[in-house]
């Protein structure tokens, strides 16, 4: 008889639990390109197609269209790029300053003429959505999006653009800084981004800021110190919490759903 410590069931249950929160969320995270002037795509940050309220729509940090509004963007991830012939709703400083802006979520109801291209793509429903996230300590975290580095410009010669999704899985932290740039975290949570990560083969890699990652979904994949979680006597479905918005004194910061929510909800009233 082989008895596991509980090391061995802790890693093998985060394992699925990160495994089910792929199967669950991949497909509706997408890679947002801009249109060179030489005509090949660039990354410049993630979308997540979401259900609100039984709209179908796409949500995003706002410094990412923010800074490319005059210009053509585009969604990925699919055969073929999708335009994006949208007006984004975006948080706003209270001072109007966009540099101010630390809520930083951009969000669009789609029209009917993107939605009808994306028929074959789901969107996170509501019953997979969770509107605050749980800061207690061992809530874990899974960050999702399409980093720069790993999605290069295509040379003039490639004809396929293949799409390659980064993932990061970290614990709930304070917000640093909270009370100076994230108005005490009333918008905001945050997950530790350590200094150096692991491979599934237990490799030991070091990690950088996820440029390309702006935008992408924060998962909650659920309380990894629960002993009845770990036992399999309590289910957690993982569950959309909010938009990645940046990396900030080694944590990765996010939006709450509620508030990308708000979001949603105002520019559809307007």
């Amino acid at each position: 008889m082989v008895l596991e410590t509980i090391a061995d069931v802790f890693r093998e249950k985060l394992t699925a639990t990160r495994r089910l929160a792929h199967d669950l969320f991949a497909r509706s995270v997408r890679p947002i390109f801009l249109a060179r002037s030489d005509h090949r795509p660039e990354l410049i940050g993630t979308g997540v197609l979401i259900e609100v309220d039984h709209a179908l729509c796409l949500s995003t940090a706002a410094h990412v269209v923010r800074r490319y509004q005059d210009q053509s963007l585009y969604l990925g991830g699919m055969p073929r790029m999708i335009r994006l012939d949208v007006t984004f709703d975006t948080t706003l400083a209270k001072d109007g300053n966009p540099d101010s802006d630390h809520v930083d979520v951009a969000a669009v109801h789609l029209p009917a003429s993107v939605s009808a291209e994306l028929a074959d793509v789901p969107f996170v429903k509501a019953t997979h959505h969770r509107l605050e996230p749980d800061s207690q300590p061992g809530n874990t975290y899974m960050v999702m999006g399409y980093r720069v580095s790993q999605n290069k410009v295509p040379r003039p010669d490639e004809t396929v653009l293949r799409s390659k999704l980064w993932k990061y899985t970290g614990i709930s932290v304070p917000v640093p800084g909270a009370e100076r740039r994230f108005a005490n975290g009333a918008h905001n949570f945050a997950v530790d981004f350590t200094k150096f990560g692991e491979r599934p083969s237990g490799e030991r890699v070091k990690n950088t800021p996820p440029e390309g990652v702006s935008g992408g979904a924060m998962i909650h994949l659920g309380n990894m110190a629960d002993p009845e979680l770990l036992a399999g006597i309590e289910q957690y479905s993982p569950r959309l919490v909010g938009t990645f918005i940046e990396c900030w004194q080694g944590a990765l910061i996010g939006t709450k759903l509620n508030t990308v929510y708000d979001v949603i909800r105002r520019g559809r009233s307007s």
